[in-house]
């Protein structure tokens, strides 16, 4: 009896996941065949390598104007030392700063999106959003001027906090 229910539930598991993996596949080589959506995914992130590199270069320029502290040392060995460590030191928490927010950020949206998003309902709009904005790219690239992926994102954000306030909602009220 006990066997028979676990193979029913491994039965269930085996089609879900089948499912996804087919839905996935689909909704992959929709995004291939159109160009519109290959050209988005490609300048999303020649964007975001190129802020990157923004990013970068400040954080140089940023340990560089620091370490003009340096000039005002008269002996040339100590001002050539203290520029280099003043440079590295700089640059160092800077980035040690931007890693450690995103860090925290990148585990905060992890811990509310299972908090209130962990079931299949958000494996089905993420692929359905997905499918859809695939399917549809070109009419939408035509009303908007905006790229793809970042619409994707877009609603993907936007059905978080839905949920996230839905769930709330029901939480204030006693449903859970």
């Amino acid at each position: 009896m006990v066997l028979k229910g676990v193979f029913r539930n491994l039965h269930t598991l085996f089609y879900t996941v089948g499912f996804v993996v087919y839905a996935l596949l689909i909704t992959v080589f929709m995004a291939i065949r159109t160009q519109s959506f290959a050209n988005d995914v490609i300048k999303f992130f020649q964007a975001i390598w190129q802020g990157l590199m923004e990013a970068s270069y400040g954080i140089l320029y940023a340990g560089k104007q620091a370490a003009t502290i340096s000039v005002l040392i008269s002996n040339t060995t100590a001002s050539i030392i203290f520029y280099w460590v003043l440079l590295v030191g700089v640059i160092v928490i800077l980035v040690a700063g931007i890693f450690s927010f995103i860090w925290n950020a990148v585990r905060w949206i992890g811990s509310t999106y299972k908090k209130y998003c962990w079931d299949g309902i958000s494996v089905m709009v993420s692929i359905m959003s997905t499918a859809f904005i695939v399917f549809f790219g070109d009419m939408i690239k035509n009303l908007l001027s905006m790229n793809q992926v970042v619409l994707l994102l877009m609603l993907q954000v936007i059905y978080m906090i839905v949920r996230w306030y839905v769930k709330g909602c029901r939480e204030n009220r006693g449903h859970y």
